[in-house]
Order: C-alpha cells, then sequence, then structure tokens
C-alpha cells in the first residue's frame, strides 16, 4: 500500500498483480477511482511516487511504467532503448524530488 503525499489517494497492489487507486475523501470515505492489471511478478513489484498523480513502477519486468493517474494514462521506459543484455528486467526504482531524476536498476551483474 502506497498514501500519496497529501493522502488523499492510497494505492493497493494485490499480490496478483492487481493494482488499484482509491481515493480518501471526508468523513472519512473510501472509493476506488481506477484499477488496472500488471504484468511481470508480484513478489518483484516495486513503486515510487514521482509527484502527485504520477507513479513509477517496476515488476520484474522489460521496463519502467511511468502511470499518470489524474490522466489515466501511461507510457513504459523500455529498458530496450539503453542497449542493456537482452535478458536484463528492472528490478526497482527510484526517485530523487531534487535532481527531478528517475533511476531503476536491473538484474544484470
Amino acid at each position: 500500500m502506497f498514501l500519496s503525499e497529501n493522502a488523499s489517494e492510497l494505492i493497493t497492489i494485490t499480490h496478483g498483480l492487481f493494482l488499484s487507486v482509491h481515493e480518501i475523501g471526508e468523513g472519512p470515505s473510501v472509493s476506488e477511482s481506477n484499477s488496472v492489471k500488471l504484468s511481470g511478478r508480484s513478489d518483484m513489484a516495486k513503486i515510487e511516487w514521482i509527484r502527485m498523480g504520477l507513479l513509477a513502477m517496476t515488476t520484474a519486468d522489460y521496463g519502467v511504467r511511468v502511470w499518470d493517474l489524474i490522466q489515466n494514462s501511461n507510457y513504459m521506459l523500455e529498458l530496450s532503448s539503453f542497449n542493456l543484455v537482452q535478458d536484463d528486467v528492472a528490478t526497482c526504482v527510484a526517485y530523487n524530488p531534487i535532481k527531478s531524476l528517475l533511476a531503476a536498476g536491473t538484474n544484470s551483474q
């Protein structure tokens, strides 16, 4: 589970890789605003908040998916575009808000 910086959204990922976004209202009330089925390995799922409504995630897949929760759109940053070993998969992701830098690690040694 991940809570947004302003505590207005809660992100959950199940073992089956269903990702759900829940809006937290006043009262308190919670309602699902979006959900998606991810591919990859659930035991390797990593998520990083980039900014309000923007997530970067990897599930030991061939890239990092960036998901815009507000526009309900996403984009895959594929590892193949970085001239890595063919079987490399992204295993972790991190974001530095001070430098606006997104980094991902792979399974390569």
